[in-house]
């Protein structure tokens, strides 16, 4: 008879392991998503900076020569804009 006892807090001892193990992947797998959608918003806050950053940089240059504007148009994004226009 102790041989059975033995054996069934040996099972109960392997579910409770098994039933945490679960518990902490699911967690893991919480954690990660939200790790994962915060470098999301991450990624497209800097994508709209260097945007932003590209339309700014663009009212503040002036091209003087073919070189410089090949080196600019290279480089960033160029936003065209008539001065003259209404």
């Amino acid at each position: 008879m102790q041989v059975a006892t033995d054996v069934t807090v040996r099972k109960q001892a392997e579910e409770k392991l098994n039933r945490v193990n679960e518990e902490r992947k699911k967690r893991v797998a919480e954690k990660t998503a939200g790790i994962l959608k915060a470098n999301d918003a991450l990624r497209q806050e800097v994508k709209e900076r260097k945007r932003a950053e590209a339309m700014t940089f663009g009212r503040k240059v002036r091209v003087k020569t073919k070189a410089q504007l090949f080196m600019l148009l290279s480089r960033s994004e160029i936003v065209f804009r008539n001065d003259r226009g209404a």
